[in-house]
């Protein structure tokens, strides 16, 4: 996500990762979370995302059976085949004073974007 300078300086942070680590994946299965309950505080449910549970495989390891799970707010724009670009966060060995402090069963194995 891009942040505008005033943001940056008030709060400022360092990337987990760069561009140049980001790889290309491919879209094996999408399941759309349809009634997902929201805890208090959570606000108001957007009608413009669609959350959905998504198993990606990279076009790298299209020879083997090794798949990464991903939660997407995009769930209405991709497809099985889509291809996407991510960073591989299972694989990777991410220095982060914050990041290591969080339960890493509730990291990701994938953070993706969509290609235009």
């Amino acid at each position: 996500a891009e942040v505008d300078g005033n943001t940056y300086w008030r709060s400022p942070f360092n990337s987990l990762c760069s561009p140049r680590q980001l790889e290309e994946f491919i879209v094996m299965d999408i399941d759309v979370i349809r009634d997902q309950k929201l805890g208090a505080g959570a606000g108001i449910r957007s009608n413009k995302h669609t959350l959905a549970e998504v198993w990606v495989q990279k076009t790298s390891e299209m020879d083997t059976s090794q798949q990464y799970h991903c939660r997407t707010f995009l769930g209405h724009l991709l497809n099985i085949g889509d291809l996407v670009m991510g960073y591989d966060f299972a694989n990777s060995n991410i220095n982060d004073e914050y990041l290591n402090k969080m339960n890493p069963h509730h990291l990701p194995d994938v953070v993706g974007f969509m290609n235009e």
